[in-house]
C-alpha cells in the first residue's frame, strides 16, 4: 500500500481549507486535475451559477513564513507561462496551518506588472511575492470583480491582447488606437508590451513608409509604460548604425526620463554613453535633472521657447568636442548650466593636448558657470597654442569686463578685431567697454560696425538694441575721456 507523504497531507488540508472558505461564501468549488499545478476551479454563484471562474493553485506549510511584510514563494515558470496564455484568472493560494490564514495573488495581473516574461526566462522556477495585505477573504469584492473581469487591471489585459493580436496581423492603425485607449483609462500598465514593441521597433528602423508612425507609438507605450523598454531597444533605436544617432530615438529616450524617472535612473545606458559624446551629454543632463519636465526637448529639436536651450550645432548632430567643429560657441549659453560634468570635455584635451579651440570650449563653459579661474586657465592656454584664436581674446576679454579689469578687456577685444574684423560680437563687446570708459565717439562707431556686421535676425536685433542705447547715451555729448 502507497503511503501518503506529509507534504501531501498538508497540501490537501490546504485544499480542504480553502474549499471550505469559498463555499461557505458564494462559490461553487471544483477539484481539478492536477495539470500545470492548478488545483481548484471557483465559479462565482450570486443569485445563479454565473460562469465567472477564477483558477486555483494552493501552496500551503504548517507555518507561514514572513520577511517583513512579504510572503515570499517559489513558484514553477511553467505555472507562469500557463497563466499569462491563459484567459481565465490564475489565483495563487498560499496558506497557513498554524495559525490557519492565506494570502492570494492574481498571476496574470502580477506577471504584467512585475513585466515578466516567463516564456523566455531560462529559469525553471520564480518567485513571487505577495504582501500581508493580501490576505484571503471569500467576500473580498477585489477576488469577485477578477472573476467578473471588471477590475481595472482586467480591462487593460483585455485591451492589450487586442494590441498583440493587432500588431502580430501588423494592423498598426488598431495597435496605436488601443495604445491610445489604455492611456486614456489611465492603465497601470501595459500587459504583453514587449510584444508589441519589438515589431515597432523592426518597423522604425527599418525605413518602411509607418516608420514614422511607429516611432509616435513606441513614445505613446513609454508614457504608459516605460519600464517595458530595455537598453538594448534604445540602443537599436537610438544607434541604428555605427557613428549615426536619430533624433527620433533621444526623443524616445527623454519621453521615458519624462513619464517615469525611477525607472530611466535604474536604466543601464552604457552602451549608449560610449557611442557618442552627445549622447553622453544627453543621457548626463536627463540624470542630473530627474524632475525636469521640459527635457522632452533634448532630443535636438522644437527648442524655441523652452527652458532648456541645446546649442544649434549640438542640434544638427555635431559634437561640441569635436577638433574639427568651428559653430558658435555664445550657442552653448542657456544648455551648459544642465551638464554635471566636464569629464567629455577632458578626455577631449588629453586626446588632443595641442587643439586651440578645445581649451577655448572649456574655458567658456567654465566662464558661463562662473569658474572665473579655470576659464581664466583654459583661455590663456588657447592663446598660447594658437597666437591667432581670435574667439580665445574675446572669450579672455569679455571675462575680463565681468572682473571689472577694463584696460585688459580692451586689450584682448582689440586684438581679437585685430585678427579677425568680421564678426559683430567682437565689436559689441568692445562698445560695450569704450561705454563703461565713457569713450563715446569710440562705442558709437563700433556699435554701427557690429549692426552693419550682424546677419542673424536675433544678433541684428541685439545690435540694434545696443547702438540705440549708445545713441541715447552720446550722440552729440561733449563729454568723452
Amino acid at each position: 500500500m502507497v503511503q501518503r507523504t506529509s507534504s501531501q497531507k498538508t497540501g490537501t488540508k490546504g485544499e480542504q481549507l480553502v474549499s471550505y472558505w469559498l463555499e461557505s461564501s458564494d462559490w461553487v468549488v471544483r477539484k481539478m486535475h492536477p495539470d500545470f499545478g492548478i488545483d481548484l476551479e471557483a465559479e462565482l454563484d450570486r443569485p445563479l451559477v454565473s460562469g465567472k471562474l477564477v483558477r486555483v493553485q494552493v501552496r500551503t506549510s504548517d507555518t507561514l513564513k514572513w520577511s517583513g511584510d512579504q510572503l515570499r514563494t517559489k513558484v514553477n515558470t511553467s505555472l507562469l507561462r500557463y497563466a499569462s496564455e491563459c484567459r481565465v484568472p490564475v489565483i495563487l493560494m498560499r496558506v497557513g496551518l498554524r495559525p490557519q490564514e492565506a494570502y492570494w495573488v492574481w498571476l496574470q495581473d502580477y506577471v504584467a506588472r512585475n513585466r515578466l516574461n516567463p516564456a523566455e526566462t531560462g529559469h525553471s522556477f520564480t518567485t513571487i511575492r505577495i504582501h500581508r495585505r493580501d490576505g484571503f477573504n471569500p467576500t473580498d469584492e477585489r477576488l469577485r470583480s477578477i472573476a467578473m473581469g471588471t477590475s481595472p487591471a482586467h480591462v487593460a489585459l483585455g485591451l492589450a491582447d487586442v494590441c498583440v493580436a493587432a500588431a502580430s496581423s501588423e494592423n498598426w492603425p488598431l495597435v496605436e488606437s488601443t495604445i491610445d485607449l489604455l492611456g486614456e483609462i489611465q492603465a497601470p500598465y501595459l500587459p504583453r508590451s514587449r510584444e508589441v514593441i519589438q515589431p515597432l521597433v523592426e518597423l522604425a528602423i527599418g525605413g518602411e513608409p509607418e516608420a514614422k508612425t511607429a516611432k509616435e507609438m513606441l513614445r505613446k507605450i513609454a508614457r504608459v509604460d516605460a519600464g517595458a523598454f530595455t537598453p538594448e531597444d534604445l540602443f537599436r533605436l537610438i544607434v541604428p548604425e555605427p557613428g549615426y544617432y536619430t533624433h527620433s530615438g533621444v526623443d524616445l529616450l527623454a519621453t521615458i526620463h519624462d513619464a517615469a524617472p525611477d525607472v530611466f535612473a535604474q536604466m543601464n545606458l552604457r552602451q549608449l554613453e560610449r557611442a557618442s559624446p552627445l549622447l553622453e551629454y544627453a543621457i548626463e543632463i536627463l540624470r542630473a535633472n530627474p524632475t525636469e519636465r521640459s527635457l522632452s526637448i533634448i532630443a535636438f529639436g522644437n527648442l524655441i521657447g523652452r527652458k532648456i536651450g541645446i546649442p544649434r550645432f549640438v542640434q544638427n548632430g555635431v559634437d561640441f568636442w569635436d577638433v574639427k567643429h568651428d559653430g558658435r560657441f555664445s550657442e552653448l549659453l542657456e544648455w551648459a548650466q544642465y551638464l554635471p560634468s566636464l569629464a567629455p570635455a577632458n578626455r577631449a584635451i588629453e586626446r588632443n593636448p595641442s587643439s586651440s579651440d578645445l581649451y577655448l570650449r572649456r574655458g567658456l563653459v567654465h566662464r558661463i558657470r562662473n569658474e572665473v579661474k579655470e576659464a581664466m586657465s583654459d583661455f590663456a592656454e588657447a592663446i598660447q597654442l594658437d597666437r591667432r584664436n581670435a574667439y580665445a581674446y574675446m572669450q579672455r576679454g569679455m571675462l575680463h569686463l565681468e572682473t571689472k579689469n577694463r584696460s585688459r578687456a580692451l586689450a584682448d577685444l582689440c586684438k581679437a578685431i585685430e585678427l579677425n574684423n568680421r564678426e559683430a560680437e567682437f565689436y559689441m563687446a568692445r562698445a560695450e567697454i569704450y561705454a563703461q570708459t565713457r569713450q563715446g565717439t569710440k562705442a558709437l562707431a563700433d556699435g554701427k560696425q557690429a549692426l552693419a556686421l550682424s546677419k542673424r535676425g536675433d544678433q541684428r536685433k541685439e545690435a540694434k538694441d545696443l547702438l540705440s542705447e549708445l545713441v541715447a547715451r552720446f550722440e552729440d555729448s561733449e563729454t568723452e575721456e
